[in-house]
């Protein structure tokens, strides 16, 4: 596994609708579970990347022309 370079705060995202509204649910001895406030996905399954990623992925998605919120 290549390690990863600091690049910021990690951001976590929802696997259901994608949004950085996630909060932890609980932690215990057996992992942590994530609650998203924006859909109500409960699970121990996010994403995590970081805002230089986050803005390369809006750039790539966004149509050519237009400018990014």
């Amino acid at each position: 596994m290549r390690r990863r370079r600091d690049r910021g705060p990690r951001i976590l995202l929802c696997p259901q609708c994608g949004s950085p509204r996630i909060e932890l649910a609980s932690a215990l001895i057996t992992g942590q579970v994530y609650r998203c406030l924006a859909c109500g996905y409960v699970g121990s399954l996010v994403y995590e990347t970081d805002q230089k990623t986050l803005e390369a992925e809006a750039r790539k998605a966004a149509p050519p022309g237009r400018p990014l919120p």
